[in-house]
């Protein structure tokens, strides 16, 4: 697999089906990047080096299909803490 130069390129999402990437998968990419990879950290590291290095240039989100977690509702104990401490200050 190969990205290219992206130099405004944010979020990467990749299947847990991808088993091989290129070396220079992310050349010219910000440091800034999020990975989410569908995998396990154990899948991700079977990919190779390259996944390895990427790792430790990138931030890697796995078991990720990359949308962004709902927030839950806060009930019971939550809520009635979060109700305190604003009555308090």
């Amino acid at each position: 697999m190969y990205i290219g130069t992206k130099p405004n390129l944010e979020k990467l999402v990749l299947p847990s089906t991808v088993t091989s990437l290129r070396k220079d998968v992310l050349n010219q990419t910000p440091e800034t990047l999020v990975i989410h990879f569908g995998g396990t950290e154990e899948q991700w590291l079977a990919i190779g080096s390259v996944a390895k290095t990427l790792s430790e240039k990138y931030t890697v989100i796995y078991e990720s299909d990359g949308s962004e977690p709902e927030e839950k509702p806060k009930t019971g104990t939550d809520a009635e803490e979060e109700n305190s401490a604003e009555s308090s200050s």
